[in-house]
Order: structure tokens, then C-alpha cells, then sequence
């Protein structure tokens, strides 16, 4: 319930609890009566039961009783507006957006389901949103399900193993199963429920002891996958690394053609730039898009055009010229510090605040050093997911405490985490300072603007 309507109520019981002490004291007042009688006979008269006067009325007495059910009425309506209001607009919030996502789930086809959106599950999702593949999420958890649609994410409440549902999730549509519970009857339930729905689905299960892979696979499962396993396999990549064997390419950077590749660059400070200014900061060759915000994109712009916040511009790239292209370690946004100016006086915000700054950091550290795909990608996925857990917790924080621009303040959030997971999905092709640059800005003025107008709210 958001704060205009809390107050709606308080003033409408407000105005009921008024009349019924209005009631009494003229009661007490002109009939004389004590305030048990003055009390019963304004309860009685307010509800309209009608069980008789306590004491024979005067004319004065009558007059004051026809206003009491006047007002009396008039406030009782009041009251039972508001609350009425209230559930109307909550079940019609309700019906909303279920009516939006079943909207998007009839026209589905081809798609994934994941079965649990806990750590593998939230990972899958990403990756599977970065590569434009649709999917869909099924978790019973309500705090599961709010962190999938504070993302975006299509998503189902409900158990995976019933069959209501896996059609409502478009199992018969759908072109996979992820299983991602390690439960071995679930996955066994699951596993034979997709198949006997949709026999053309491919089945994928998480397991976690190999000597169950037969069981498993025999009741439907197509592949069945180790997570521990993997990361084992990840571990070794790294130490290989560490021992001056092969290493992975750095995950944003793009293989050229010929000598030549593109590269996206994202404009996130307020100060605008032409594009001839941000081809000499990026060393390109000339620009062959310009995506304003909110536009199409605009083919072999003049370098004159002036690019705003939140642009892009699509720079063409001579890879001869690389060493000189690519970041250098000066070139990579400088190491966040915490400073009490980036407080909000609340110890748990800032701690987490103070987190992020340091995800951050590490993210910063990890582009100036071109570490390996593997720990770029694992290090950035850290850095999403504790931004959205700090989101929830200081938005239901706000939320506990009626901060009147909640509604604005959620709304800065997913508009924050759109771009982080855009970058996420171009960061093939978007330059690595870029990245840094963002991150860098987007904490501070978070923090110094957003973030300061609840800090003088809690003040007051």
C-alpha cells in the first residue's frame, strides 16, 4: 500500500473516530447521561441497529441524534471507500500485469523454461537474455519471482512438477527444459512430466551425483549436467593460465576481419561530444552508425553530430592501430575510494554501497589487467547480481518507511539495471573503458543525487 492511500485511511477513520467522540460528549452534554449511556447510545445510533433508547430523548437530544447519523453515515461511507478503493486498484494492478504476462507467454514459441531461478538458474537467465533467447522462469519463491520481473524476465509461480504450471509456461511450445534443481525426484518428476506434455522438448538436468545419470536420463532427461564439475574445469582453465599455458582472450574484445572490426561506444556523461571527438578519444577510423536514444540508428553519420547521454555511436576499427586503440591502464576509469560524502546514514545501505564500490572496482581491475574471459565474465555477473539484491533491500527499506518518491526511485533502478544488462549483452563489441566509465559514474550519481533525497527525507 503506497503512502497516498495509507493516508487516505488514517483520515477516514480519522473523521469515524471523531464522530463517535462527538457523539458521545453531546450525549453527556445535553441528555446529562454518563459516559457508559452516552457511549452506547452513539454506538447503536452510528450502526443503525436500532435496539432502543437508553433514556426517553429530549427535542434537543432528537435534533443532535439526526445529525449523529448524518455524519455518523457520511464517514462510515468513508471509510469503506477508501479501503474499497484500495483492493479494486490492487486486484486491478493484479489483473494487469498477469494480462501482460500471459500476453507475452501466448506468444512464445521455441522457447526455454528454467525450472528454479536460484544461483545456476539467475546465471542461465542472463546469459540466455544477453544472446536474445527467449525463455521463461518457473520458481514457487515470491522473492524469486520478484527479483525475475525487477529484471524483466517472463516468469511462472508455481511448483515446476504440476502440469497447470507447465502450460501456462508454454511447455508445448517450448524448445527446452533446464532443470535447475539438484532434487533427484524432482528432476525425475519434472523430467517425465515435460516429456509426456511435449515429447519433442530437450530435457536438460542438473545433477549432482553421477551414479543417478541412468535413472535420470531414463525418465526423460536428454542431458544431465554437473555444475561442479564445470567449475572444476574453470578452476584448472585459470591455473593453466597462472603457469604461462594458453589463456582465453579477454571477454570484450572482438576478433577483427581482415584487419578491421567495429566497436560500440555507449555515451554516459552529461557532457555531450561530437562524434569527431569521440573518434580521437577511441583512436577509430569513422563512425558508420549513430543510435540516438530512443531511435533507429542513423548510417554513416557526420562526425559533426552532436551525441547526447545515453547515445551510441558505432566506430569502425583498424586492428594494425590496436596497441594504440586498446585501454591502457590510464585509460580505465581511477579506483573508487569511499568517502563519507557517499553516506546516507544508514549503516546497511552504506555497507552496501560500499560493496558495490568495490565490485566495481574489481570489475576495473580485471579489464586494465585483460584477465580471462572466465574471471571477467564471473566477476561482472557479481557485480549484477548484488546491485539488484541491494535494489531490493533499499527499495523495500523506502518502501517500510513511506518515502513518497518510492515510485520514481524503483523506476531509476530498472532503468539502471536495463543498461547494465544491455552492456552485459554488447560487451563483444563495446570498449572496455567504456564499461568502466559507466560503472564508475552510475554508482556516484546514484548515491549523490537518488540516493541524497531519501537521506534528507530520513533526516527531517
Amino acid at each position: 500500500m503506497d503512502k497516498v492511500n495509507k493516508i487516505k485511511i488514517i483520515k477516514s477513520i480519522s473523521l469515524f473516530l471523531a464522530v463517535i467522540i462527538f457523539g458521545i460528549c453531546g450525549f453527556i452534554i445535553i441528555e446529562g447521561w454518563n459516559i457508559i449511556d452516552a457511549a452506547y447510545m452513539t454506538i447503536i445510533t452510528l450502526s443503525t441497529v436500532g435496539y432502543g433508547e437508553t433514556h426517553q430523548l429530549t427535542n434537543a437530544g432528537r435534533t443532535f441524534t439526526i445529525f449523529l447519523i448524518i455524519f455518523g453515515l457520511g464517514s462510515a461511507a468513508s471509510v469503506l471507500n477508501s479501503f474499497a478503493t484500495i483492493l479494486l486498484e490492487n486486484k486491478l494492478n493484479y489483473f494487469m500485469g498477469r494480462r501482460a504476462m500471459n500476453s507475452q507467454l501466448k506468444k512464445m514459441k521455441d522457447h526455454v523454461i528454467l525450472s528454479g531461478f536460484g544461483q545456476i538458474g539467475g546465471i542461465i537467465a542472463l546469459k540466455l537474455q544477453e544472446k536474445n533467447i527467449p525463455f521463461v522462469v518457473i520458481d514457487e519463491n515470491e522473492e524469486e519471482i520478484q527479483k525475475t520481473r525487477q529484471l524483466g524476465f517472463v516468469s511462472v509461480q508455481g511448483s515446476s512438477t504440476s502440469d497447470a504450471t507447465l502450460l501456462n509456461a508454454g511447455i508445448k511450445r517450448a524448445k527446452t527444459m533446464v532443470i535447475c534443481i539438484p532434487d533427484i525426484t524432482i528432476n525425475l518428476t519434472l523430467s517425465l512430466a515435460a516429456k509426456e506434455l511435449n515429447p519433442n522438448i530437450e530435457v536438460i538436468a542438473q545433477g549432482d551425483d553421477r551414479s543417478l545419470e541412468p535413472r535420470i536420463t531414463r525418465a526423460g532427461a536428454d542431458v544431465v549436467v554437473y555444475p561442479l564439475a564445470l567449475g572444476g574445469e574453470q578452476i584448472s582453465e585459470i591455473i593453466a593460465g597462472n603457469y604461462g599455458q594458453e589463456k582465453e582472450t579477454a571477454h570484450w574484445n572482438f576478433q577483427p576481419i581482415d584487419g578491421y572490426y567495429i566497436k560500440m561506444y555507449r555515451h554516459f556523461s552529461n557532457e555531450p561530444l561530437t562524434i569527431q571527438e569521440i573518434l580521437a578519444k577511441e583512436k577509430g577510423l569513422r563512425a558508420i552508425g549513430y543510435k540516438p536514444k530512443s531511435f533507429e540508428i542513423i548510417d554513416n553519420p557526420s562526425v559533426d553530430i552532436q551525441v547526447n547521454k545515453d547515445d551510441g555511436v558505432i566506430i569502425l576499427l583498424n586492428d594494425n592501430i590496436k596497441g594504440e586503440k586498446e585501454r591502457k591502464e590510464d585509460d580505465v576509469q581511477t579506483k573508487l575510494e569511499w568517502s563519507e560524502e557517499y553516506s546516507v546514514g544508514i549503516a546497511s545501505i552504506d555497507e552496501e554501497h560500499l560493496r558495490l564500490i568495490n565490485l566495481i572496482n574489481n570489475v576495473n581491475e580485471a579489464i586494465r589487467k585483460g584477465e580471462s574471459k572466465t574471471i571477467l565474465v564471473n566477476t561482472f555477473d557479481q557485480l549484477i547480481d548484488y546491485s539488484l539484491q541491494h535494489f531490493k533491500n533499499e527499495e523495500q527499506l523506502l518502501r517500510n518507511n513511506n518515502f513518497p518518491e518510492l515510485e520514481t526511485h524503483i523506476l531509476e533502478h530498472q532503468k539502471l539495471m536495463k543498461t547494465v544488462l544491455d552492456l552485459n549483452k554488447e560487451k563483444n563489441y563495446i570498449f572496455p573503458a567504456n564499461v568502466s566509465e559507466f560503472l564508475n559514474a552510475w554508482l556516484i550519481e546514484h548515491i549523490l543525487s537518488s540516493d541524497r533525497k531519501y537521506k534528507e527525507y530520513f533526516s527531517k
